[in-house]
């Protein structure tokens, strides 16, 4: 349990420099331009996000917890300023680092203060004063750290022993035939897996199949043990080397409440609606903000940060639904949302819900606008009941290539999906993405998605790479729907290799997979 975070800049799209650098091969380098500037930086993320992680897991310190790094000034007698972040919210202060010389690498050691030892944190925030220099940082480090994989404020595991428990192993659990692996952060021998209930050894193992150092860990190396041979129900536990893992579970069902938890996310997430008792299934309860919807909007998803419905994110949000549908076939039809028990899988209602606000942003053109933008008080905050406080929403963004691509796509292919369970909302669906396609025929030039406004966070400006690749995913869809020959065509006129996953911008790897249906 004594880990240490290590953050160190990968990427050279961010402003890293090789010269000067002390540790490794880059430094990430400010120019201060204005008073009082500074920079965040959290841990985690894979390497293309460098010193900004996607993964900003909470970490607790301990009372032997130091921040350590270098950094080089090109002002001499400067100081840095240090505050401790929590999730979306500041904690105080860590401390104050004085940069004596110009110049010259300096190493840096604060110890964490006890006003922020065994609180969860999730980063740190460092402020240059008055003055403007260049300042390079390098090898970023926290040691004696305690880790969580996960967000909000859960507070430390009670029964996590820091001189025991660290060995990692599935916390949702595994089923009996599927692979099982655990990691541990020291080598072992052997291991064995003990019953929860009384501590009987009731499986042993050998040594690790392999090893893995990776920088998203730290630079650490971690030990890996496959138990995919022991198949037994029950509650268990790994112990090797001297550690030991959490408990978890083994059993045919063990993947029900998790799924069922991950689906009911979108339920909470609903705009323009109550969330109410007794289908919140907790707190989180707040009342209809329908009224300050624009004229025609209806339903949709808040986005995870704020309270605007992006359509870049509620299209692949509605594509991957559908695709849970097809691949799996999850029928469950009671997850407790208020479309539960009406003959239709619980996934699909869900995902009608978001195609409703897709067919609401068409307009009479065909085309469809780009976002119900939340104007004022934007900030959404999970777990409380609070009614969101902003003054009103517009439709923002009118009718461009990308969205109206990206709405045929999904509507298309929720046609086929819906067919059997209601031919009337399917044909509605395929009729508004033929609207889609015609008006993207007609209005080709119409691609820049820049919004102005407030909601500009997934524009697309006019690259086209991207607008191709949208076009590219609607065309499969309409064939996957229809089976028409002129889709195929066009496909295949707008074919471009699938160079990275797609994304809420680019949606070739989405057409590739719908053209293979």
């Amino acid at each position: 349990m004594n880990d240490s975070i290590l953050y160190r800049p990968w990427s050279s799209l961010l402003p890293v420099h090789s010269a000067p650098a002390i540790v490794g091969q880059r430094s990430l380098k400010f120019v201060v331009k204005s008073h009082w500037a500074g920079f965040h930086v959290f841990w985690g993320g894979p390497p293309n996000t460098g010193w900004w992680g996607a993964d900003t897991s909470v970490f607790w310190p301990q009372s032997n917890s130091e921040l350590r790094f270098w950094v080089r000034s090109t002002v001499g007698g400067m100081q840095i300023q240090i505050n401790a972040y929590a999730y979306e919210r500041l904690i105080g202060p860590v401390g104050t680092v004085s940069v004596p010389a110009a110049n010259r690498w300096q190493l840096c050691v604060l110890p964490i203060p006890a006003s922020v030892d065994s609180l969860p944190l999730k980063g740190f925030e460092f402020s240059f004063g008055p003055v403007r220099p260049i300042v390079y940082f390098d090898d970023f480090k926290i040691t004696s750290v305690r880790m969580y994989a996960g967000n909000g404020n859960p507070g430390p595991p009670t029964d996590f022993n820091v001189a025991m428990d660290y060995i990692a192993a599935s916390q949702v659990g595994y089923a009996p035939q599927m692979p099982k692996q655990f990691t541990s952060p020291v080598n072992f021998s052997s291991y064995e897996i003990l019953r929860a209930s009384d501590s009987v050894v009731v499986f042993r193992g050998g040594g690790p199949i392999r090893s893995v150092t990776s920088h998203l860990i730290g630079g650490a190396t971690v030990y890996v043990g496959d138990f995919s041979s022991f198949t037994a129900p029950g509650r268990f536990y790994i112990s090797a080397g001297g550690k030991r893992s959490l408990p978890f579970n083994i059993n045919v069902n063990v993947f029900d409440e998790p799924v069922r938890v991950a689906q009911r996310f979108f339920y909470y997430q609903r705009a323009f609606t109550a969330i109410t008792m007794p289908y919140a299934e907790g707190p989180w309860v707040h009342p209809s903000d329908s009224m300050k919807a624009p004229p025609g909007i209806r339903k949709g998803w808040h986005d995870a940060g704020d309270l605007t419905v992006y359509f870049p994110t509620m299209a692949q949000t509605i594509w991957w639904l559908l695709e849970s549908w097809m691949d799996f076939q999850p029928f469950n039809d009671s997850t407790n949302i208020p479309e539960s028990g009406n003959g239709i899988p619980d996934v699909l209602d869900e995902a009608r819900w978001g195609l409703e606000w897709v067919l609401s942003m068409q307009d009479s053109s065909g085309g469809f606008w780009g976002n119900t933008c939340a104007e004022g008080g934007n900030g959404y905050y999970y777990g409380t009941s609070t009614p969101n406080t902003i003054n009103y929403y517009l439709r923002s963004v009118p009718p461009r290539v990308q969205n109206t691509a990206k709405a045929t796509a999904v509507l298309a292919y929720a046609s086929k999906v819906f067919a059997p369970f209601d031919s009337v909302f399917a044909a509605q669906c395929l009729s508004a993405a033929e609207a889609g396609w015609s008006w993207i025929m007609l209005n080709p030039t119409q691609t820049n998605d820049t919004d102005f406004g407030n909601c500009n966070v997934y524009s697309q400006g006019t690259d086209p790479s991207l607008i191709q690749s949208n076009k590219q995913w609607a065309a499969a869809a309409l064939l996957y729907a229809t089976g028409n020959a002129y889709y195929d065509t066009l496909f295949h006129s707008l074919y471009q290799p699938i160079v990275w996953i797609s994304s809420y911008s680019k949606s070739d790897g989405f057409a590739g997979k719908l053209y293979l249906r």
